[in-house]
């Protein structure tokens, strides 16, 4: 089968082949592969920084022949058992995920809410609702040690009682937090945290 590798995760090689589209194919199957272009392998237990490569990350074209991957490094013929690779990326995406930096507004996820209420009869009610939570883990991908994640929320309440012959009544109630951790070198546990939270309550 001819056909472009475009990665390999989770024990799956990614081709586009010209004919049959895009594939996803199971290592198991694989007896023999011939690849040109520059790719990185990833093995289990070689931990990966931003802004910090590892020197033990072969890249290059490679081969495979049963279950041993052979990479064309620079350094000359690494052989990598298929057993012990997590990921394969083209050099171009693993060297700039690696070597950049994202910018502040970048890698952001998360969700925006809101809503309001309106009843008409001898009172007036109205009530408005909002909510902001979002989420921004670097590195964003999986295979890079996690850095430092940022974690922003924002609710608001407000609601107004009108009737007639008597004052308005309006309440609002505000909250807000920020969370900021920084994570040990090869671990998933927070080096230092730092949190806050605001409650504003208006009536």
């Amino acid at each position: 089968m001819k056909g472009h590798l475009e990665k390999v995760e989770g024990g799956f090689l990614y081709f586009h082949s010209g004919g049959a589209g895009k594939l996803k194919v199971a290592w198991k199957y694989v007896l023999s592969l011939h690849v040109p272009e520059s790719f990185a392998v990833l093995e289990k237990g070689v931990h990966i920084r931003q802004d910090r490569p590892n020197l033990r990350v072969p890249e290059g074209p490679f081969e495979v022949k049963g279950q041993i991957l052979t990479v064309s490094s620079v350094s000359g013929a690494i052989r990598v058992p298929i057993g012990k690779i997590t990921h394969i990326i083209d050099a171009k995406t693993y060297e700039k995920t690696v070597y950049g930096n994202p910018r502040l507004w970048q890698g952001w996820t998360g969700s925006v809410s809101g809503g309001a209420s309106f009843v008409q009869s001898t009172q007036s009610l109205e009530t408005f609702n909002s909510s902001i939570a979002l989420v921004r883990a670097i590195p964003v991908v999986s295979w890079l040690e996690p850095d430092n994640r940022s974690i922003l929320g924002f609710t608001s309440t407000y609601g107004s009682i009108a009737q007639p012959n008597t004052p308005t009544i309006s309440t609002g109630i505000y909250h807000g937090n920020a969370e900021q951790d920084e994570y040990f070198p090869e671990t998933s546990m927070p080096l230092s945290r730092h949190s806050m939270t605001i409650t504003q309550l208006l009536g």
